[in-house]
């Protein structure tokens, strides 16, 4: 909604402008009707999410090769193998609130809020001075409620998603007195500000990371391989080549 001098505004234009600047805020609004990343589209004018906070997405954080004479410690003889290991530290996103949210889905339960609260969304009727700051501060309830800042502590940015589950505070900012006096509007603009600059609404992205070594042990005549998701391994290999991956999981 752009406004120019003089302009009359109705609650068609409030409801609009609401409406656009959470679409193009948060980065999880989908143009297609499905909470599916495989169904994800970003909706005209919407952020884009990023990878690392999409559940389901998995990619390795760091791997790590080291041969035999990398590792310190090893006397082995040709009868007890000095094993050479690859160890991976593997992330995967899994967290019910990164869900991709249908458009329609944030008209309707706008809509729905502002009508629990008593708001009359007559598109066409003129708002006035009183209407409009009511109608921004439920606007800013509703958006400290519904609009998250989302993250990880590994790769992701910091960005905003909408919350479709969330429910606002039905018994905020709800404006009585006919006639608002200079202390009342300082109060409830405070209000506003205070909710839509809400910084501790930050959630950290359930991120699990699963660490794995992968080994071989070689000698003349037998060589295996083992896998783990702990800080240590188990192989057919002597003590000596157990220690040596241990060491290789301290560095990494």
């Amino acid at each position: 909604m752009s406004l120019s001098p003089r302009q009359k505004i109705t609650y068609g234009d409030l409801k609009a402008y609401a409406l656009n600047l959470i679409k193009t805020k948060c980065c999880n609004v989908n143009a297609n009707n499905s909470t599916s990343w495989s169904s994800y589209t970003p909706y005209s004018g919407s952020a884009t999410a990023n990878t690392y906070l999409r559940t389901g997405t998995a990619w390795t954080v760091a791997s790590k090769y080291y041969s035999a004479t990398t590792m310190t410690g090893q006397t082995g003889t040709a009868s007890q193998a000095r094993c050479a290991c690859t160890v991976k530290a593997d992330a995967t996103v899994n967290d019910s609130l990164l869900v991709p949210v249908y458009h329609a889905t944030i008209d309707s339960q706008f809509e729905t809020y502002l009508q629990a609260k008593g708001i009359d969304l007559k598109n066409h009727e003129i708002v006035s001075f009183k209407g409009m700051l009511n109608f921004m501060n439920n606007l800013a309830v509703f958006m400290a409620s519904k609009m998250v800042y989302m993250t990880n502590s590994i790769n992701a940015p910091v960005q905003i998603f909408y919350l479709a589950s969330a429910t606002p505070d039905m018994s905020r900012n709800v404006i009585t007195d006919s006639n608002l006096t200079p202390s009342d509007l300082t109060t409830n603009l405070n209000q506003i500000m205070g909710a839509i600059n809400n910084v501790t609404r930050v959630h950290y992205a359930a991120t699990t990371i699963n660490y794995a070594c992968s080994s071989s042990s070689s000698s003349s005549s037998s060589s295996s391989s083992s896998s783990s998701s702990s800080s240590s391994s188990s192989s057919s290999s002597s003590s000596s080549s157990s220690s040596s991956t241990y060491i290789v999981y301290m560095d990494i």
